[in-house]
């Protein structure tokens, strides 16, 4: 096991609704959390994100990057027809029938990302995914693709839900 000083506790979900940013927004005020990940497409992103700047001396902000839970950062129409996300299983499905449109994807985590700078002002410390979805054949190539271009030798750190690290 990993000494206490090289763990990072982090709290997903910022600003996918307001008691979620609210509690989380508490736990970095009393330093019980070390980062949290927020999900910049859902309708409370913009009001919640200048209060968790404000803890940025406290924790780390990266994106939880969404392609499961409600509308795209912009049109998406493979993605989320209808525009909204669909759920989890059909997305994996698509993945490992490697069925995902590849700039479609990339065009959307792209928008996240610009929807996290735009509001916060700074680039994510790192980017993890809701329901992992980071890990995904045609979702992980196009984030790193995207972090490569958009960042080059200084991407953010990418959360891997492997435990491999570990063993």
């Amino acid at each position: 096991m990993l000494p206490h000083r090289h763990r990072v506790l982090c709290a997903d979900d910022y600003a996918m609704t307001s008691g979620v940013s609210r509690a989380i927004e508490s736990l970095a005020a009393t330093r019980k959390i070390s980062a949290t990940s927020a999900m910049v497409t859902m309708p409370h992103w913009r009001a919640d994100a200048p209060k968790i700047r404000e803890l940025r001396t406290h924790i780390a902000i990266g994106l939880h990057l969404n392609f499961t839970l409600g509308a795209p950062a912009g049109p998406a129409p493979t993605l989320a027809p209808g525009g909204s996300f669909g759920e989890l299983q059909p997305l994996i499905g698509k993945a490992l029938a490697r069925r995902l449109d590849p700039a479609e994807v990339r065009e959307e985590i792209g928008r996240q990302l610009d929807l996290f700078e735009q509001v916060l002002g700074f680039p994510p410390d790192h980017v993890d995914g809701h329901q992992h979805v980071q890990v995904l054949p045609g979702i992980r190539g196009a984030l790193l693709a995207e972090l490569a271009a958009r960042y080059g030798a200084r991407p953010p750190l990418l959360r891997s839900p492997s435990e491999s690290v570990l063993q």
